[in-house]
């Protein structure tokens, strides 16, 4: 089932003349004030939990969400000052951005954690060179994505803006 239509859609009850409604929980990166003070946009929608027993394998991300987070990452990461001092260490390769939701110190990162990756060529960050991670997960045990320095910050408050796309 879709996104929105689990999200809004209606089932049948035990009585088919009877509309039940669908119970979803809703995912945000906003504070709970937000959400009371006037609804979300499409975007500051990360996804649904279809089954909160079930934990993150039953959340479905929204696409819309999904597309505002690479387009933080890919506009604003490269101007980040923690980014662009790796990709001097760096000097050739690639710099990925990985989810801060791990504890500091862990070992290792899952292929969930990494948000995506640009190119580095002489400690400079290619701006046309982002690539996002098909594989990671906006949502795990751990919690909701968390993108690093300043760009959390930038994700909350483009997810805030009520943008008609």
């Amino acid at each position: 089932m879709g996104f929105w239509k689990m999200l809004l859609g209606k089932h049948a009850g035990a009585d088919s003349r009877e509309e039940g409604r669908v119970a979803s929980k809703v995912i945000s990166p906003l504070p709970p004030d937000r959400v009371l003070a006037g609804g979300l946009p499409l975007h500051a929608i990360a996804g649904t939990l279809h089954s909160p027993s079930k934990g993150p394998d039953a959340f479905e991300a929204n696409p819309a969400f999904v597309a505002l987070l690479h387009r933080v990452v890919r506009e604003c990461a490269p101007t980040d000052p923690g980014a662009q001092a790796e990709a001097q260490r760096i000097g050739k390769g690639w710099l990925y951005i990985v989810d801060q939701r791990r504890p500091p110190g862990e070992e290792g990162v899952p292929p969930e954690d990494i948000v995506g990756y640009f190119a580095v060529k002489s400690g400079r960050i290619n701006t046309e060179g982002y690539t996002p991670n098909a594989g990671h997960r906006v949502f795990t045990h751990l919690g909701l994505v968390r993108l690093p320095g300043m760009l959390q910050d930038v994700l909350v408050t483009r997810a805030a803006e009520d943008v008609r796309e």
